[in-house]
């Protein structure tokens, strides 16, 4: 079971944490492996709130065919001075929520008004952890098909030259 906690100290202080409330069992490598495959043919736990990587290709199709796009909802979880310095342009940025892990306390309450329960949401950060963090917590929350893009904006500006790395 996932609990959701705010941390302490440091300069993540009101960024939402995710722990684990009781200990993972250890999994052997080919456990691990057959786990692995599972999740890559699309297989689930059964569980609410399934959080499924999305590479950097999958996101650039998706956004790039506007009919296909309108069936997804996409949060960037990454400071407002991270997006004016980096960012997929207006055409396909403008369908992105904008939700900084640092303003959690601005945005948590009224997460219902802003995303709809029943489209899956794509959330995008630096690297792939915030909005990792972000999928956890929107599981938590209830929220039932999510994606992290892998590799985050960081992946993005490798791929496409048009989106400047920073």
């Amino acid at each position: 079971m996932l609990r959701v906690a705010m941390a302490s100290v440091g300069p993540c202080s009101r960024v939402p944490c995710v722990s684990l409330r009781r200990r993972v069992p250890y999994v052997s490598r080919g456990r691990r492996r057959g786990l692995v495959a599972g999740a890559a043919a699309g297989w689930d736990e059964g569980g609410q709130g399934a959080v499924e990587e999305l590479d950097v290709s999958n996101l650039l199709s998706v956004l790039a065919s506007g009919e296909k796009a309108s069936s997804f909802q996409f949060v960037d979880v990454r400071e407002r001075w991270e997006i004016a310095r980096s960012n997929l342009g207006e055409e396909r940025h403008g369908r992105f929520v904008i939700l900084p892990l640092s303003e959690f306390d601005t945005w948590s309450n009224t997460l219902n008004s802003v995303l709809d329960l029943d489209l899956p949401i794509v959330c995008l950060c630096h690297h792939g952890v915030r909005s990792r963090r972000m999928c956890e917590f929107l599981a938590e929350k209830g929220y039932p098909k999510l994606y992290n893009v892998t590799g985050g904006i960081d992946a993005v500006a490798m791929r496409d030259s048009s989106v400047p790395p920073y």
